[in-house]
């Protein structure tokens, strides 16, 4: 049992990530996912998934480190809750449509963060301004796929796929939008369904904060 839970198409060992999930170390399990997905990507030398290696990203290893990060964290954390957080808001039939597609975007991303805890007061998070505990809220952990440094002296920020701020009109958080977009296509790809809990109590909180 506990071996197909830590199963890996490219030969990676997900015990300690086991470990230090189920210890609850959670900030040392985010770097930990990072350390990982960048191995199983073969992105260690650059530090950050670009899209191209996150629709590459094996199947079986993106479905290990969800599963993981549901299992130890009661389904509060992991990949499958954040998509479903994101799939609420894209979907949501009330979102107004007077304001252009960029705005558009723009405003969900940024009720994206807020739900997920990765904005306050208007800004993007840094990593080390994260809550790594099971207080957080939903879809908070793990950071690590968006998280990319932004400046040589800063310490890497949530909601950035690389250095450029912004491309033409763009919002920087446009660029971060293909991170969870891509992420919801691939685990889509990969065929497998969402933990029908998962999606309940995530309905639930983009639910209470679009009312």
């Amino acid at each position: 049992m506990l071996k197909e839970l830590l199963a890996s198409a490219v030969g990676l060992d997900y015990s300690q990530l086991h470990r230090l999930l189920l210890e609850g170390q959670w900030e040392a399990a985010d770097q930990e996912t990072r350390k990982l997905m960048l191995t199983a990507a073969g992105r260690e030398q650059d530090g950050w998934l670009d899209r191209k290696s996150l629709q590459n990203f094996p199947c079986t290893d993106l479905y290990t480190i969800d599963q993981l990060w549901l299992k130890f964290s009661q389904k509060r954390f992991g990949f499958s809750t954040q998509q479903h957080i994101w799939d609420n808001i894209i979907n949501n039939p009330n979102t107004p449509q007077k304001t252009s597609l960029n705005q558009r975007t723009s405003d969900k991303i940024e009720q994206f963060g807020e739900l997920l805890g990765l904005r306050f007061n208007g800004n993007w998070l840094k990593i080390n301004e994260l809550t790594f505990d099971i207080s957080a809220p939903q879809g908070h952990l793990p950071s690590t796929l968006f998280a990319v440094p932004c400046g040589d002296d800063e310490p890497p920020v949530i909601g950035r796929w690389c250095s450029a701020c912004c491309v033409g009109e763009l919002f920087c958080g446009t660029l971060w939008a293909w991170g969870i977009s891509d992420l919801a296509s691939k685990m889509s790809s990969c065929g497998w369904q969402m933990n029908a809990e998962v999606k309940l109590c995530t309905t639930k909180a983009a639910t209470s904060e679009t009312v």
